[in-house]
């Protein structure tokens, strides 16, 4: 029963990620991924019902929770509580199941594994589809390639974030595949991924690459092949994207290089939220009512931290930031037990490749929405790890420091 719940988890992050109801919507008549997800959720409840309450004796579970707990109280409150509702069901709920069904279904390396192949192979057909898009001359805006499907590929930020984030999932793979097909399969990926990432011309993702490239010289053993090897990917970044990409490079300092005012927009929205905490530090102005503030026009805030501030006051920050500093502290924790060790050499490369993410996530928060599949998905696989090493590493005892 475990495997069946697992096998119908795959699908459902399949449906999640590869969004076949978008791309054919007479697929959206039955909502597949709620169907498959509901599915997982029942199984594992048949089998192992037991073993939730010790789900939520997880650190991060108690943290989600008490930020549930937070959101519910504060809806009554809200500047339009209807709104927040909708907020809650429509995305913030289903994504915080998400990370439940992880650490209970997805409970070992293996399976870990295979749900990031699942990803990677998922993203990797949109970057497929923005390559394509680029060769034939079609654009979502001002000449940049944007997503097919709304949600996580629905505008160039939202592609060009999702690529990257899925980039140490590649070198992952690249690392612990033998098999040479594979890896020019993954090879092939990432330098779509790379070019379609250019072609989004998104600062945001301009940002999210250079923190990749520094995390994976950083885990580099021969550092100076290492920053050989980034330095030509960078000059080759640079020359497919030509002047256009060097101009929104240099936009993130020079206003006066911002050819539609979209920087100046989000600093006025950084300035309406900063006023905004100020003026309401504890309660906030409620899920998903950042874009209901006198100011905002009806923009998301663009900006993770401060909408988490915003909407959910001092101490839905504090649980957002614990919540991120938790899962580097346990990926740092988990990388020195697997050194010490010297076994589980994979295991060991995909805390490494996890924390790559896990920076490069904190950084474009700022920039991006707090939450998101791919959040809870890394969220979820640090703790599965840890759960999955502390029963393991050390048969019968427990590992040090991840119980």
């Amino acid at each position: 029963m475990s495997e069946f719940s697992f096998k119908l988890f795959l699908i459902f992050t399949l449906l999640v990620f590869l969004r076949p109801q978008e791309l054919f919507p007479w697929l959206g008549v039955i909502p597949l991924a709620k169907v498959f997800a509901g599915g997982a959720l029942l199984s594992y409840f048949i089998q192992r019902s037991g073993e939730f309450p010790l789900l939520l004796k997880e650190k991060e579970s108690k943290i989600l929770i008490a930020l549930l707990i937070l959101i519910i109280l504060t809806i009554p409150f809200a500047l339009w509580p209807g709104g927040s509702v909708n907020a809650f069901f429509e995305s913030f709920f289903q994504t915080f199941l998400t990370y439940f069904m992880i650490i209970g279904i997805v409970n070992s390396y293996e399976k870990v594994m295979k749900v990031i192949w699942v990803i990677t192979i998922s993203i990797g057909v949109y970057a497929l589809f923005g390559f394509i898009d680029h060769i034939q001359g079609v654009s979502h805006a001002f000449g940049r390639v944007g997503g097919r499907a709304q949600g996580l590929y629905g505008n160039p930020n939202d592609l060009a974030i999702i690529l990257c984030l899925s980039i140490p999932f590649i070198f992952l793979l690249i690392k612990i595949t033998k098999q040479g097909i594979k890896r020019f399969f993954l090879y092939g990926i990432i330098v779509i991924n790379l070019a379609v990432i250019v072609f989004t011309y998104s600062r945001t993702g301009m940002i999210a690459l250079g923190i990749i490239f520094l995390g994976l010289l950083a885990k580099s053993r021969k550092k100076l092949r290492g920053a050989l090897i980034l330095a030509i990917v960078i000059i080759v970044l640079v020359s497919v994207g030509g002047e256009r990409f060097t101009e929104r490079a240099a936009s993130i300092f020079d206003d006066s290089k911002d050819e539609v005012g979209s920087r100046q927009t989000r600093v006025n929205l950084l300035e309406t939220g900063i006023r905004a905490f100020w003026n309401s530090p504890f309660i906030g102005v409620g899920l998903g009512n950042f874009v209901n503030m006198e100011g905002t026009s009806w923009y998301m805030a663009h900006n993770g931290y401060i909408e988490i501030a915003v909407e959910h006051g001092i101490l839905g920050l504090v649980l957002y930031l614990g919540l991120l500093c938790s899962m580097l502290l346990n990926l740092r924790r988990m990388q020195r037990l697997l050194s010490v060790k010297g076994t589980l050499l994979n295991e060991y490369y995909l805390c490494q490749f996890l924390e790559i993410d896990m920076w490069t996530y904190f950084v474009i928060v700022m920039f991006s929405t707090p939450f998101g599949w791919i959040f809870f998905y890394l969220l979820g696989f640090t703790v599965s790890m840890r759960k999955w090493l502390a029963s393991k590493i050390i048969s019968g005892q427990g590992a040090p420091g991840l119980d």
